[in-house]
């Protein structure tokens, strides 16, 4: 959805989930891809990129997929879907990670 100086537009909207071509995964039942978001620019080129969270991922375990920033819109070239086992972290059954971003 996009926004302008009188408030959202309702037209030319996106929408991006696990069946979109160059996101990352499949989509599943309970995976609940887009149930939190959050704009960040994590690779400090002054574009805001789309955090994306999936906390029914795995069984429950979570992963974030990330969109990067491409002008006034997002690109899925590069998208990256992680885990906290990614990211070292073992053990931590139903964490739901992905389920609260930005806070």
């Amino acid at each position: 959805v996009y926004g302008g100086a009188k408030g959202y537009r309702t037209s030319g909207g996106k929408i991006y989930d696990q069946g979109t071509k160059g996101v990352p995964g499949k989509p599943e039942k309970g995976d609940r891809f887009g149930s939190a978001v959050t704009l960040l620019d994590h690779d400090a080129d002054g574009r805001p990129d789309l955090s994306v969270g999936a906390p029914g991922e795995n069984g429950g375990d979570g992963a974030v997929t990330t969109l990067r920033g491409s002008g006034a819109s997002f690109t899925t070239r590069g998208a990256r879907t992680f885990s906290l086992a990614d990211l070292g972290h073992r053990g931590l059954d139903d964490a739901r990670f992905g389920d609260v971003l930005g806070r």
